[in-house]
């Protein structure tokens, strides 16, 4: 595993060669992580659909060794964007209407033609530029069928009282279980770093 200047490991996705494609700390540190396989050549990128562009543009030669499929045992949630205009803004009115534009199901499309980000509004998925959409870097995968089909089943996210303690707990405790710490070990640290921080 590649070492920042500190000489710490770091969870980042790489080329064969070295080149730092995207690190642990893209986008609040969980979009994508690197498996190391190196006995299987094998680099699985456990990402939102919007991080094929990512991939498409920091690894360009790369084209055609990649292909996109559902995750086994069904999809999972890491939750999404927002836009939200506070009540002290001086042009809610205007604000309210940009909102509403960028959210239209016609910019999504906009953005999945221009650069390949599958459109979350529902109402395009039917739309051919969409369902038949095929991607050429991606092996021609058929991401207008895949990913409708992977978020059929996928859970509604939810953010509780104490999503953030339980998150970071969770996330330094599967850091450290990749650097060699026991399962069973690293679970029992995040109860107690939970009930710690929780004050219960």
């Amino acid at each position: 595993m590649p070492l920042d200047d500190q000489g710490v490991n770091r969870t980042d996705f790489v080329r064969e060669d070295g080149y730092v494609i995207a690190d642990g700390d893209l986008a609040d540190g969980h979009v994508f992580e690197r498996i190391p396989a190196p006995h299987l050549d094998l680099s699985v990128d456990w990402s939102v659909d919007q991080m094929l562009g990512y991939i498409r543009t920091n690894a360009p030669e790369t084209k055609g060794t990649w292909d996109v499929a559902t995750v086994p045992g069904g999809s999972g949630n890491w939750g999404g964007s927002f836009a939200t205009v506070p009540t002290q803004g001086k042009h809610q009115k205007q604000a309210i209407e940009l909102a509403k534009w960028l959210t239209d199901p016609a910019q999504a499309l906009t953005v999945y033609q221009t650069l390949g980000n599958f459109p979350s509004a529902v109402s395009t998925w039917t739309n051919p530029e969409v369902a038949d959409a095929k991607d050429a870097f991606f092996s021609d995968a058929p991401v207008g069928k895949i990913f409708p089909a992977s978020l059929e089943n996928a859970p509604v996210q939810v953010y509780g009282p104490q999503w953030g303690i339980i998150n970071t707990a969770i996330g330094n405790a599967l850091t450290t279980v990749e650097k060699g710490t026991a399962p069973d070990v690293a679970w029992r640290k995040v109860l107690t770093d939970i009930e710690a921080a929780a004050g219960s």
